[in-house]
């Protein structure tokens, strides 16, 4: 039986966060964090896979993310 860890809210979006930070370049081809995100979120058609796209187990932290999020996102990204 193996165990399963439950993963905050908040842990998941530390890890969103460095997502983002580690995919740089694909976010930077984009006007905006938003615009990437939207665009680039997973979809529930299993025939448009990209290796862009956003992994779906961050669908929970982007239903939640607030405009102060975005603006901290593009600070981050623009250092």
């Amino acid at each position: 039986m193996s165990a399963t860890r439950t993963i905050s809210d908040y842990e998941l979006f530390q890890h969103f966060k460095s997502y983002l930070l580690d995919h740089r370049q694909q976010v930077k081809q984009y006007r905006s964090v938003k615009e990437y995100v939207q665009k680039e979120q997973p979809t529930m058609t299993p025939f448009m896979r990209s290796q862009a796209r956003i992994p779906k187990h961050y669908r929970r932290v982007i239903r939640q993310l607030t405009p102060q999020d975005f603006t901290q996102f593009e600070r981050q990204l623009n250092r």
